[in-house]
């Protein structure tokens, strides 16, 4: 069983807002859904690969989130994502709290949909895949020149602007 790796999907289990000792229990974990429940503690989830909390409301903290591959905190009410710099794939999509990002420049792809109280994203350069979609407070590309796939629908930045390369 060691070598064995687990999906497991609880998702709009609303019951559940601690995990407890099912927590250290989650080592083979690969892929975990917590969508849409009333989890709040989410700091020993930090080994699992791929991390769904989207629209979790109650998570304040994710800062031991940072070693996780994938993670998606959509819909959440998170406002600290300072220590997320090393996740492989990360969507805060609708995160209206979030207003710094600039220590997210080694994340590959990043997803900041509707994210409108962010407005400066001269620190994510770096980034491979960035969607900035939705995103009315942005008005400044001008430093993502090595950015790959940059996504900018409905945005309020001018064609002139828009280049990035």
């Amino acid at each position: 069983w060691k070598n064995i790796k687990f999906n497991v999907n609880l998702s709009d289990c609303q019951n559940i807002t601690d995990l407890g000792v099912a927590s250290s229990m989650l080592g083979n974990v690969h892929t975990l859904n917590l969508s849409y429940t009333n989890i709040t503690y989410v700091s020993m989830l930090g080994n699992v690969h791929t991390l769904i909390l989207y629209g979790c409301k109650n998570i304040t903290d994710v800062s031991m989130l940072g070693n996780v591959h994938t993670l998606n905190l959509s819909y959440t009410n998170i406002t600290d994502v300072s220590m997320l710099g090393n996740v492989h794939t990360l969507n805060l999509s609708d995160c209206q709290n979030i207003t710094d990002v600039s220590m997210l420049g080694n994340v590959h792809t990043l997803t900041l949909y509707k994210c409108n109280n962010i407005t400066d994203v001269s620190m994510l350069g770096n980034v491979h895949t960035l969607c900035l979609s939705d995103c009315k407070n942005i008005t400044d590309v001008s430093m993502l020149g090595n950015v790959h796939t940059l996504s900018l629908a409905r945005t309020n930045i001018t064609e002139d602007r828009k280049s990035c390369g």
